[in-house]
């Protein structure tokens, strides 16, 4: 009898494309372009996109707005009618949108600062515990008996962002007595308001990060102030000031 070989093909699985890599900032929406992949052998089924940020779409064309900061992969998987699948990644590189920053490293410029009260806000080195490399400046306030301010001297428009978040290094002496504080103020409705403060048996010698909420000074003619009251050798200090929005 004759033999009869049948000939099987072997589904051969899709190519995925991610398109090009990407960069942008939080809460914009980034485009995605999956329609570049391809199947040699049928046709591609499903898209199934997986942003890094647990955050998916199943669109060969979608975009995605990141809500933090960072370099995210954003996965793309493809699928074939014959049920193979490849996947393809391109990176999301997302940045802070800054209204204002000041690391002091130029010094306290009076371009960006006002003095007032007791005038012994100044840029120097941290005064008791290090932060980053020996050569980081930050701003130092010492023998505020009466008070030193340090207020930021041009108004910035909030008005026009969805959200805004005021960053900060400080360090608060835990030498402060009752009476002495770092305080942070914001001007809303031309009236200053007391939005964080530390004052004695609040300090611990460390370095912290603090992150407050703008959402109720999202004004015309915001400013942020620091203001520090304490004697000889008890330090307050802030560094690396930021001020972030998402429009």
């Amino acid at each position: 009898s004759d033999a009869v070989i049948a000939a099987v093909n072997q589904n051969q699985a899709p190519v995925a494309n991610a398109g090009g890599d990407k960069s942008g900032f939080v809460g914009q929406e980034i485009s995605f372009d999956g329609s570049e992949s391809f199947d040699i052998d049928g046709s591609i089924i499903r898209y199934d996109w997986d942003f890094g940020d647990g955050s998916a779409a199943n669109k060969a064309k979608t975009s995605h707005a990141y809500s933090a900061d960072g370099t995210y992969t954003a996965t793309l998987t493809v699928t074939d009618d014959g049920g193979a699948s490849s996947d393809d990644a391109a990176l999301a590189a997302i940045s802070k949108k800054l209204a204002f920053f000041d690391d002091f490293q130029n010094g306290l410029s009076k371009s960006k600062w006002k003095k007032s009260g007791a005038l012994n806000w100044n840029a120097k080195k941290p005064a008791e515990k290090s932060l980053g490399n020996n050569s980081n400046l930050v701003a130092h306030a010492d023998k505020c008996k009466d008070s030193c301010v340090l207020t930021m001297k041009n108004p910035l428009d909030l008005s026009k962002y969805k959200s805004a978040t005021l960053k900060l290094k400080r360090y608060v002496d835990n030498e402060l007595d009752k009476g002495e504080f770092l305080k942070i103020k914001a001007l809303k409705n031309d009236k200053w308001k007391t939005i964080a403060m530390w004052t004695n048996e609040q300090g611990d010698d460390e370095w912290h990060e603090e992150e407050i909420d703008l959402s109720a000074y999202l004004t015309k003619k915001f400013k942020v102030r620091f203001v520090a009251k304490s004697t000889v050798g008890e330090d307050t200090e802030i560094d690396d000031v930021a001020i972030e929005f998402v429009e």
